[in-house]
């Protein structure tokens, strides 16, 4: 008699196995619907071209989808240019400054230290980035 407990998955190798049999009867299903629509319209058509076309129409829209996002993410990043690039000015001016005003080294040093926090702040909101704890 074998014993049930032989071989353990553990349990999120069982649900994602799950989950990929059921996303395949899914897709089945509804690669059989369409099918089954195209043909209901009189059209003939080799099942197989036409899953093969579908699943190539899938992907060029993954495709799309993708390199749109990330175009979006790049003039999202361009738009912030000119703010962060007056930020790093203005970060670097009290630096400056500061090096001349404070003749203190460690008066300087902390100086930049609250600067640099400063900055960063001030670019996680241009960047739309929540930092706060």
């Amino acid at each position: 008699m074998s014993n049930m407990f032989e071989k353990y998955f553990p349990p999120i190798t069982v649900y994602k196995q799950m989950t990929t049999n059921i996303q395949q009867d899914i897709d089945k299903k509804i690669e059989e619907g369409i099918y089954e629509a195209v043909l209901n319209l009189g059209v003939d058509v080799d099942k197989a071209e036409l899953l093969k076309a579908l699943k190539y129409d899938r992907d060029q829209y993954a495709k799309g989808y993708l390199a749109g996002r990330q175009s979006y993410l790049n003039d999202t990043d361009r738009l912030h240019e000119d703010e962060v690039l007056a930020l790093k000015i203005n970060t670097f001016n009290k630096i400056y400054d500061s090096f001349f005003q404070d003749m203190d080294l460690s008066v300087f040093l902390h100086n930049v230290s609250i600067y640099m926090n400063s900055y960063n702040q001030e670019l996680a909101k241009i960047k739309g980035i929540d930092i706060s704890d």
